[in-house]
């Protein structure tokens, strides 16, 4: 936003700048020339002293090194979520493997239960059957 110049709005001046709106003044208000005084038009200055031009760079300059700084932490926090990204990925990736090398070791153990379990079943049924035969021995010796 660009303000006015103090000095152009406060107090009127004979400057060689005012003399030319004055004169544009009169040439509006017609022919009566000096009948009415014509109310005085205040124009105000579109052009930025360099003192305003100075005030508005340092603002810039301060804003751009504020957004440089935010852009630099953004920066800083995107590769903080990225690391945070790969180390959860590798700690699912750990989780995975020891879990199937825990679902491995649970079916070891159950083959060597089940095999256990055949064996021990045939163990029994062979001595059922030699029980068997034992009896009828016994059975038959009498």
């Amino acid at each position: 936003m660009l303000l006015p110049d103090p000095a152009d709005t406060c107090t009127p001046t004979n400057s060689s700048r005012a003399t030319p709106r004055n004169s544009k003044t009169r040439q509006r208000s017609g022919s009566d020339g000096g009948s009415a005084s014509p109310k005085p038009h205040r124009h105000h200055s579109k052009k930025a002293s360099r003192k305003q031009v100075h005030e508005l760079q340092v603002m810039v300059n301060s804003m751009q090194v504020q957004v440089d700084g935010v852009a630099a932490e953004i920066q800083k926090l995107a590769q903080l979520v990225g690391q945070f990204a790969r180390q959860r990925e590798q700690e699912q990736e750990r989780f995975r493997r020891l879990q199937q090398q825990q679902q491995f070791a649970d079916q070891e153990m159950e083959m060597d239960l089940d095999a256990q379990q055949r064996h021990l079943c045939a163990q029994v049924e062979h001595d059922l059957e030699q029980l068997e035969c034992e009896q009828q021995q016994q059975y038959c010796e009498m």
